[in-house]
């Protein structure tokens, strides 16, 4: 496979990883998500029911029929599991930052386990997104696609 589609496809696979994932995080100074809930503080969003949400959204505009719907269960199997994996991880990785003892290179060495295993997580989640891609039809790719790439390009300001 060529490496635009693969990276194309690991961008868009990404997206649900990476909003579970930030779901944990602050985002000053800005709401985040659709719904106007601020991520501070108390009113912090689950990245479980944010993936939720999203895959919500998706699947109403994907409008999924009865055949593909063996196809989507994997799928949003798989984003849940790693919404939750991403979350714990997370959280483990913001205790572990918070430690007084930690130097300088095991701080850089834990983040880069961090990377590691999140690379790890998109991986996985690029070869599920594709088989849950190859069995929609022409016109739902069209909208997966222009789903996810108006929220990455949003999200990282293009």
């Amino acid at each position: 496979m060529k490496f635009r589609t693969r990276f194309a496809l690991l961008l868009i696979s990404s997206f649900l990883t990476f909003a579970a994932a930030n779901a944990t995080d602050n985002c000053p100074g800005m709401q985040c998500g659709d719904s106007g809930t601020s991520m501070q503080g108390k009113n912090k969003m689950d990245p479980v029911a944010f993936a939720n949400k999203r895959l919500s959204e998706l699947k109403d505009k994907l409008d999924i029929t009865q055949t593909e719907e063996p196809a989507w269960q994997i799928f949003a199997d798989k984003v849940n599991a790693q919404a939750k994996a991403t979350a714990a991880l997370h959280e483990k990785m913001r205790a572990e930052m918070k430690s007084p003892n930690l130097s300088t290179p095991d701080r850089m060495a834990k983040m880069a386990e961090y990377l590691r295993i999140r690379s790890q997580h998109m991986a996985a989640m690029a070869d599920v997104t594709r088989a849950f891609y190859n069995a929609l039809t022409p016109e739902q790719k069209a909208v997966f696609d222009k789903m996810h790439r108006g929220r990455m390009q949003h999200k990282h300001g293009g």
